[in-house]
C-alpha cells in the first residue's frame, strides 16, 4: 500500500457503497473482484440484520419470513474500488442472502483507506504522494512547500506529454519551469502558489523575463485566479510575438486530475490487499432488502 493510506472501519467514512465516485475528490472509482480471504460469521451477520430487523418491524408489519434469513443461500463477492485520481480506495464484501419467501438481503463489510499526517511544507516528500494527496485535499494547495509547487505543476505538464525543466529556485528570473513540446516548441511557465489574484503588473514582468530568455510563448499558472485586468491584457498578448495562456486553480485541478489518471496502470491495483495486511474487516454499515417490502 501506499505510505500515506492506512485501513479503517469503514462505517468511519460512511460513505454508500453503491456510489461509484470518490468521497475526496469526486473521481470514478473502478471496481477489480479479488479473491475472498475475509470470512464473516452466521453469528456476525446475524447481529448485522438483528438491529435492522427491529427497526423495520417499528415501520412496518411484516410477516417474519420475509425477515428470517436462509444463511444457506449466502452469496459472497469482494471488490476493491479505486480512485485512479487521487489514490483513495475502499474494500467491500457484498452478501446476498435470502429470505425464508420472496425478500432478498444485501449486506456490506469492508474498510476504506485514510490519509495519515502529511507534512505539507517538506520539499523531500514523494512527488506522487504529494499528487495524490492534492487531487484528494485541493484546498490544501496553499500549505504546501512553493518549490514542491512548481514540481508539481511540472510533473503534471509532463504527464500531459511535455518534455519539463525546472528552473533554479533563486535564479528563475520570472520563469519556473520551460516546456518543449513534440515540435520543439519553447514555452516558458511562471507559478504561483500565493492566494492572491494575479495582476497585470506580474504579467507584464512576466513578459519581460520571457523577451530576456528569448522563449516565445508563455504560461501562467496560479493557485488561485487572475484579476479582470490580468485577463485582458492575456488577451491582447495573444495577438502578438509574446502569447501568455492563463492557467486558474480550477483549470489546473482539471488537468491534475487528466494527468493522475494518465500516470496509472488501469490494469492493475498499486498495491496488494490480502488478509496479512488486512487480517479482519468490520460491518459497512450497509444493509437494506434487494426488493420494495
Amino acid at each position: 500500500m501506499y505510505d500515506h493510506k492506512e485501513y479503517v472501519d469503514g462505517t468511519h467514512i460512511n460513505d454508500n457503497p453503491h456510489t461509484p465516485t470518490c468521497p475526496f475528490c469526486k473521481g470514478r472509482l473502478i471496481a477489480t473482484e479479488i479473491p475472498d480471504n475475509w470470512p464473516i460469521s452466521d453469528d456476525e451477520i446475524l447481529n448485522v440484520h438483528q438491529d435492522v430487523v427491529e427497526a423495520f418491524k417499528e415501520i412496518h408489519d411484516l410477516e417474519d419470513c420475509y425477515l428470517n434469513l436462509k444463511l444457506e443461500t449466502a452469496d459472497f463477492k469482494v471488490l476493491v474500488q479505486y480512485c485512479w485520481t487521487c489514490g483513495w480506495w475502499r474494500m467491500l464484501k457484498r452478501i446476498r442472502i435470502c429470505a425464508e419467501e420472496w425478500q432478498i438481503w444485501e449486506f456490506y463489510f469492508g474498510c476504506a483507506g485514510s490519509l495519515k499526517n502529511f507534512d505539507q511544507s517538506d520539499i523531500g516528500m514523494p512527488l506522487m504522494e504529494t499528487r495524490d494527496f492534492i487531487a484528494r485535499n485541493y484546498v490544501k494547495r496553499y500549505t504546501i512547500n512553493p518549490r514542491l509547487f512548481e514540481n508539481l505543476v511540472a510533473s503534471v505538464f509532463k504527464s500531459l506529454g511535455y518534455n519539463t525543466v525546472v528552473t533554479g529556485y533563486t535564479h528563475d528570473g520570472g520563469i519556473d519551469i520551460v516546456l518543449t513540446n513534440s515540435n520543439n516548441n519553447t514555452i516558458g511557465v511562471q507559478v504561483t502558489r500565493s492566494k492572491r489574484l494575479v495582476t497585470v503588473k506580474q504579467i507584464r514582468e512576466f513578459v519581460g523575463s520571457l523577451s530576456i530568455a528569448g522563449i516565445p510563448k508563455g504560461v501562467y499558472v496560479t493557485a488561485s485566479s487572475f484579476t479582470s485586468s490580468a485577463v485582458k491584457i492575456s488577451g491582447k498578448l495573444a495577438f502578438t510575438t509574446a502569447p501568455i495562456r492563463l492557467i486558474n486553480a480550477s483549470t489546473f485541478y482539471d488537468a491534475l486530475k487528466i494527468a493522475q489518471v494518465n500516470d496509472k496502470n488501469h490494469e492493475l491495483l498499486p498495491f496488494n490487499i490480502d488478509n496479512y495486511r488486512i487480517p479482519h474487516i468490520n460491518f459497512y454499515g450497509w444493509e437494506n432488502p434487494m426488493n420494495s417490502l
